[in-house]
This record gives C-alpha cells, structure tokens and sequence, in this order.
C-alpha cells in the first residue's frame, strides 16, 4: 500500500527560519566568545612584544573583560550589517527585476512618513498605474493610502478583480470582517 501525500507541510510555516536566525545568533556568540578567550593569549603574546603594554594590562582585568565585550558586540554589530545588507540588496534586485524601484518596507514611524511623502508627490501631475481587489478603501475611501495620489495625478489606469470572477467570491470569504460578503464585495469593486 503506497502512502498518498496529503500536501501538509512537516513544520509550521517560518519553523526552519526561526531555526536558522537561533542557530544564527548562537554561532556568532560561540564565535564571540572563542575570540574572546583567546583575548588573554594574544594580549600574552603581545605583552611580550611590547613591555609598556604588558604592564598595563597584566593585572587589569576589567580592561580585558571590557575588551572582550568591545569586541563581541563589534562582531554581532558587523555581522547583523553584513546580513542584512545582504538580504537587502537581493530585495534591491527583485524590485529592479519587478520595476518596483520605490518599493520599501514600512515599518517605523520614519519609514512610514517618508513613504508617505513619497507618495504625495511621487503622485503629483504623473500617470498611475495599480492593481488591487476593490480599491474601495484605498482609492475611494478619503482617508485611504492613496486618495490624495489620486485626486492629484494626471492619469490613472487601475486593475481592480471582476466582481462576476470566483476570484472574487473567494477573496470576500477570506476577509474576516461579519459585514464583507460576496455581493457587498462586488458593490465595492
């Protein structure tokens, strides 16, 4: 009898990233911390080297252990950079690829306001081109992310879903709001 695969997935979703970023963070702590026992033997080694900085350091051992924490918290600094430099420029390269130059993530405070901005006047006088499902809250609605863009640019082409589609029916039955059916969701578009 041959087992049928069901679809499901072993692990939770986000189970094998999580994993990775714990394994991650322990790694550049074990890191941190070889090189941070190996601190006493290099300062050894250059003590002997050098006799001023030999006695300075033989007998404080707050300047070691301050060394040794100086230098761990560099590491994960240096090391979170590298990352997420790294996962940036490939989010960098799928925008340019999509032609979504502007795209940015939003969050923070800074990040959403500088969105927003860019927004206003990416908007102004311009010709918009977008996709959505209603465009009920965020082209109709005036307080909806757009509604300015709108009101001000030149020309606007928006793809919004066919209210006769089942992709419709479908993505009112996946919002979660009591109020949200199908015909109300077909009112919308």
């Amino acid at each position: 009898m041959k087992k049928v695969f069901s679809g499901r997935k072993r692990f939770p979703e986000g189970f094998l990233r999580k994993a990775i970023q714990i394994l991650y963070h322990v790694g550049i702590v074990a890191f941190s911390a070889a090189l941070a026992m190996s601190l006493p033997f290099i300062a050894t080694y250059l003590a002997q080297k050098f006799l001023l900085f030999w006695s300075f350091t033989w007998n404080e051992k707050k300047f070691l252990f301050s060394i040794e924490v100086v230098l761990a918290v560099s590491l994960i600094i240096f090391s979170n950079f590298v990352v997420r430099s790294l996962k940036d420029m490939k989010l960098a390269k799928m925008a340019r690829a999509a032609g979504l130059v502007l795209v940015t993530t939003n969050k923070g405070y800074l990040a959403r306001r500088r969105i927003r901005k860019l927004k206003a006047g990416q908007g102004f006088a311009r010709d918009i081109m977008a996709i959505g499902s209603t465009g009920f809250r965020t082209f109709v609605d005036s307080k909806g992310e757009l509604y300015q863009v709108i009101q001000n640019c030149r020309e606007a082409k928006i793809m919004l879903l066919n209210p006769d589609s089942e992709g419709a029916r479908r993505r009112a039955s996946s919002i979660l709001a009591p109020d949200i059916t199908p015909e109300i969701f077909g009112e919308q578009i």
